[in-house]
């Protein structure tokens, strides 16, 4: 029945066709396994049809979940005019998505959309997790030189994936985006998602997530990007361990990313004191042209900062003020310590011969170990603080600090 349908369908572009399909599928014991149509130059498929067939195959496979259901769509989109607008289904509490249907139809979705970069492409995909045993695993997808994917597609794409994740913290949520973004003309903006009590956040999908988004950034440096993560962190069982990132001589970073980066890092971390939180920030600077600027923090009383968050953080400031002295380096560091019960032990430091220590960064960094020092006399505080001066051009002129009568 469906071969007709495409026979008739493949007749030429000049007639529209609108196709429903009506099945009960309450008896239906053997399910749709393969849908195979190769659209010819002399056919033009229409959005109608394929929104129409995709009903008819979620219909199909709504029967009920006794059954394995694999569906495979093929669709030459090199005569696509009319690209896929909308892909909207709801899971019934009958019916338990498989893995493969959505693998599939995302593969067919990006075959789609991957027609060409003159046509606007927006992609929703609405899917009640409520019911899914077996969640999304892998969704890779490699954009041609011919494709520049759109920040429509990779917003509502990811807001899939977090919506099928929400599904409850008893299953283990991996998730990899591989992007080609050599040609990526409009990059990620925004991607927020806030945990609901009943999901617990998985590590690996931060660390994935956040490598997607580097990769995507590191497109080159004539595009400004800027990225806000948002993540309530009340739920939040197992805190991010590493994010890495090795930017290439082909990508400058930008203030703002590192920014919003780490003050999703801070907003992750204050979940509690009850968890170990131990952040590495690998970042080569030779390439930075714009340094950090401000990294404020303000801790709460419901967060002990613990030592070794300071020192990567740190560590991470001064690798990337190492880049040269032609930059002016100013960083400023807002710590409430009331309620640090951890305080900073040691602050490392060695100038090499290419970075000449600017005075600024020297009295921001011991102004922020005395507010740090200043949370009260019944901390043992031992700080040090190593510097080779060989090539401090501008040195220390003056370190004032007024002792209250808490320190």
């Amino acid at each position: 029945m469906l071969h007709f349908i495409f026979s008739v369908l493949a007749a030429g572009p000049c007639y529209h066709t609108y196709v429903t399909l009506h099945l009960l599928s309450s008896d239906c014991r053997s399910l749709l396994s393969y849908i195979c149509y190769t659209s010819s130059s002399q056919f033009w498929l229409q959005v109608p049809l394929i929104i129409h067939m995709l009903h008819f195959i979620f219909s199909v496979l709504a029967a009920g979940p006794s059954y394995h259901t694999y569906v495979t769509l093929h669709l030459l989109s090199s005569g696509c005019r009319s690209l896929l607008s909308y892909i909207c289904y709801t899971s019934s509490s009958q019916f338990w998505l498989q893995v493969p249907l959505i693998i599939h139809m995302l593969h067919f979705i990006f075959s789609v959309l991957a027609a060409g970069p003159s046509y606007h492409t927006y992609v929703t995909l609405h899917l009640l997790s409520s019911g899914c045993r077996s969640l999304l695993s892998y969704i890779c997808y490699t954009s041609s030189s011919q494709f520049w994917l759109q920040v429509p597609v990779i917003i509502h794409m990811l807001h899939f994936i977090f919506s099928v994740l929400a599904a409850g913290p008893s299953y283990h949520t991996y998730v990899t985006l591989h992007l080609l973004s050599s040609g990526c003309r409009s990059l990620l903006s925004y991607i927020c998602y806030t945990s609901s009590s009943q999901f617990w956040l998985q590590v690996p999908v931060i660390i994935h997530m956040l490598h997607f988004i580097f990769s995507v950034l590191a497109a080159g440096p004539s595009y400004h990007t800027y990225v806000t993560l948002h993540l309530l962190s009340s739920g939040c069982r197992s805190l991010l361990s590493y994010i890495c990132y090795t930017s290439s001589s082909q990508f400058w970073l930008q203030v703002p990313l590192i920014i919003h980066m780490l003050h999703f890092i801070f907003s992750v971390l204050a979940a509690g004191p009850s968890y170990h939180t131990y952040v590495t920030l690998h970042l080569l600077s030779s390439d930075c042209r714009s340094q950090l600027s401000y990294i404020c923090y303000t801790s709460s009383s419901q967060f002990w900062l613990q030592v070794p968050l300071i020192i990567h953080m740190l560590h991470f400031i001064f690798s990337v003020l190492a880049a040269g002295p032609s930059y002016h380096t100013y960083v400023t560091l807002h710590l409430l310590s009331s309620g640090c019960r951890s305080l900073l032990s040691y602050i490392c430091y060695t100038s090499s011969s290419q970075f000449w220590l600017q005075v600024p960064l020297i009295i921001h960094m011991l102004h922020f170990i005395f507010s740090v020092l200043a949370a009260g006399p019944s901390y043992h505080t031992y700080v040090t603080l190593h510097l080779l001066s060989s090539g401090c051009r501008s040195l220390l002129s003056y370190i004032c600090y007024t002792s209250s009568s808490q320190f």
